[in-house]
């Protein structure tokens, strides 16, 4: 079966087992830290790492390093339904700044809101950041509806403030629902985004290449948009989206990349 795998689908069937490879090796590499502890129960945590509480977060749901150390925050947003509000955290020195980043308009409601982040490989020279995001009213192009949408926004690093003016609409139109909204989104080495999709309560989208829903999508984004590599799996099948990298999933709101491969 797996060598008639290979043999009809090879890139589809490559992208499958990178992917539980990189399970496997996440989990072998955690496993040490996680268990590790002094005899009285107390975690042992890497060299270079703290565990400090940090206080005056609203409901965060995901955060990422910039490159001088600072932390940015992503929190889900409150208020009612499309009519919502979330906001971008600073976090310096273990502090929190007062002032957000950004507010930005979303729908908060349920498993909904501000859900991923990620920084741009070459922050150092763009300062772009990347959002998923409900839309809400307020937001832009808004289109009587929520859906999800992946948003580039440009950092003013001497502020550290995002102008909303900012906002480069990357992915639109996504199915959206109260639960399973995903979120999970990380660069790989070589500058490919590997964004994670919900099924938005779709059971059947997952099991399809020709949606957007309960999948992982994969494309290098650009000033203008995006490019999709030309070996994802399922790149020029009828019926199929380019960016569709993996299917099956059903919320993967969380992910990392650690292994390089080439396929």
């Amino acid at each position: 079966m797996a060598l008639y795998c290979f043999q009809r689908f090879p890139r589809r069937c490559a992208a499958l087992v990178i992917s539980l490879v990189l399970a496997i090796c996440t989990v072998a590499l955690l496993a040490p830290a996680l268990h590790a502890a002094d005899e009285d129960g107390t975690i042992v945590l890497p060299p270079g790492f703290v565990a400090a509480e940090i206080g005056g977060l609203n409901l965060p749901t995901d955060m990422a390093f910039l490159p001088d150390g600072k932390l940015l925050v992503v929190e889900k947003g409150t208020g009612n339904g499309p009519d919502g509000v979330g906001a971008i955290r600073l976090v310096v020195d273990g502090q929190v700044r007062a002032e957000p980043v950004m507010t930005l308009a979303t729908n908060p409601n349920g498993d909904s809101g501000l859900l991923g982040l990620a920084i741009d490989p070459n922050f150092a020279s763009n300062g772009f950041i990347y959002v998923w995001h409900a839309t809400g009213s307020g937001s832009l192009n808004w289109g009587g509806e929520t859906r999800n949408r992946l948003s580039r926004f440009m950092l003013d690093r001497s502020s550290y403030t995002i102008d909303p003016a900012t906002e480069r609409i990357v992915l639109d139109d996504v199915p959206w629902a109260l639960m399973h909204n995903g979120g999970g989104m990380a660069f790989d080495a070589s500058g490919l985004l590997y964004l994670a999709v919900g099924d938005a309560t779709n059971m059947d989208a997952p099991q399809t290449a020709g949606s957007f829903g309960g999948k992982l999508l994969r494309f290098r984004p650009t000033p203008n948009g995006y490019t999709v590599p030309a070996n994802n799996p399922f790149v020029g099948e009828e019926e199929a989206l380019d960016e569709v990298y993996s299917l099956g999933l059903r919320n993967p709101f969380r992910k990392t990349t650690k292994v390089r491969a080439k396929h």
